[in-house]
């Protein structure tokens, strides 16, 4: 009679842990078939520092606005993480508080350095909070005035209005002119920290890194990170894009003829009497959008 209980009970156990063993086996089915998703906001963790790579899906996808203002106050309030790097689509999000988004980044403790190869847009300009903002010489801002800005939708932002109000005649000229900003024309207007050329950016984000690792906390990070970014656009002002600079030169001269004070009227007087396409068209934009131009340069 022991035996046969004995027996019964032995085989209750196994056809327990078959079970389990079955439901696990089940379980891991169940992930290898289920399609991979993309986080909405990839970060990548480094021993001392944060990276976060930002896709066009990023600032359409629900709550990503939300994610990545909890991660920069984790961050900020972990002693162990010394700088914050951010990659890819410089954009704004299309729904979720921005507001708090900039200021969780501008309260944050560790330097956040946005790399910006390709277009940055007026929303994308408040991530870097009080960081370094480094621009590939093929980088273009794209002006809040503009006629593709207007026609995709491009809001307007306090991150930019807020950057360009602090450089006088290039600031006024980015946020109102219609025209595209490139090249150190960017730094001049105060949407760039440093120009580096398009090369030199490719590891720039593994080198960032690498510095912060090596600094004792957030504050010797900061320093070390901006005596990197100095020597990189050091070693890249005689290799700029040509073209770009032309652009540039071209651009911070209209800003000085032009755009000396913020009275819309004024500024499209001083247009009228400037030859040239660009002048042209800064003011066919300014006459078109001047509502807008006015609360741009009242900021």
């Amino acid at each position: 009679m022991l035996r046969r209980a004995a027996r019964r009970l032995s085989s209750s156990v196994k056809a327990q842990r078959n079970a389990a063993i079955q439901k696990r086996r089940d379980a891991r089915l169940k992930t290898i078939n289920t399609p991979y998703v993309a986080p909405s906001v990839d970060a990548r963790e480094r021993v001392g520092s944060r990276g976060v790579y930002l896709r066009h899906s990023t600032f359409e996808a629900d709550g990503a606005c939300e994610e990545l203002t909890k991660l920069l106050r984790r961050w900020s309030a972990h002693s162990l993480v010394k700088a914050v790097v951010i990659e890819g689509v410089q954009g704004a999000f299309r729904t979720g508080d921005r507001a708090s988004l900039y200021r969780a980044a501008a309260a944050c403790d560790a330097p956040i350095t946005q790399l910006v190869d390709g277009l940055l847009l007026p929303g994308g300009v408040g991530l870097g909070g009080r960081g370094f903002r480094v621009c590939g010489d093929g980088a273009v801002f794209v002006p809040p005035l503009g006629a593709a800005a207007v026609e995709a939708g491009v809001t307007l932002d306090g991150g930019a209005a807020f950057a360009c109000s602090r450089t006088g005649n290039y600031g006024r000229a980015a946020l109102v002119s219609g025209l595209p900003v490139r090249g150190t024309a960017l730094k001049a207007c105060g949407l760039a920290t440093h120009v580096v050329t398009d090369h030199a950016l490719q590891n720039l984000a593994e080198e960032l890194a690498d510095v912060a690792d090596q600094a004792s906390d957030a504050a010797a990070a900061r320093v070390a990170i901006q005596a990197h970014l100095d020597d990189r656009e050091q070693a890249s002002r005689a290799l700029l894009n040509e073209e770009g600079e032309v652009a540039a030169a071209a651009f911070l001269e209209l800003g000085d003829a032009a755009f000396v004070d913020g009275d819309v009227d004024a500024i499209l007087g001083r247009l009228a009497k400037l030859d040239g396409d660009d002048a042209a068209e800064a003011a066919a934009q300014l006459s078109t959008h001047r509502d807008r131009a006015a609360a741009l340069l009242a900021l």
